[in-house]
C-alpha cells in the first residue's frame, strides 16, 4: 500500500497498523499525518526496524511501537484469532479494563444502539 493511500487509515480511531519495520515511508506518513491522535499503535513486523532517527521521531511523536519477527499477514491472523479473556483472579487487571472502557467507549451510544 502505499504512503498516500496508507495515511487515510490515520481517519479510524483506534487503529493497529501492522507493517513491515523497512517501510519508512508508510512510517512517516503515519508521523506527518498525526498519527499519535489516532492510531492505536504500530507493530513492526518482519522482524525489520527502522533506522535509529525514525524510531526517534516514532517515539518523540506518541506513537506506540511494538516489533515482532513474523510476517505481516501471520501477525494478523494471529491477532484475528485471539481469544481475550478475564478471569475472576484477574483482580488488578479488572480496574484496568474498567478505565480503558469508560475512556474509549460512548457508553449511552452503545445501549442506544441495542
Amino acid at each position: 500500500m502505499s504512503a498516500r493511500r496508507a495515511a487515510e487509515y490515520l481517519k479510524l480511531p483506534g487503529t493497529l497498523v501492522i507493517v513491515p519495520g523497512d517501510r519508512e515511508d508508510l512510517l512517516d506518513a503515519f508521523i506527518n499525518g498525526g498519527g499519535a491522535k489516532t492510531l492505536a499503535g504500530v507493530l513492526l513486523s518482519n522482524g525489520l526496524l527502522p533506522n535509529e532517527e525514525m524510531i526517534r521521531r516514532l517515539t518523540e511523536a506518541g506513537i506506540p511501537l511494538a516489533a515482532v519477527e513474523a510476517e505481516s499477514f501471520t501477525v494478523t491472523a494471529r491477532i484475528n484469532n485471539m481469544t481475550v479473556k478475564t478471569m475472576r483472579e484477574d483482580a488488578d487487571k479488572i480496574p484496568i479494563i474498567e478505565k480503558m472502557i469508560s475512556e474509549s467507549v460512548d457508553i449511552p451510544a452503545l445501549l442506544k444502539a441495542i
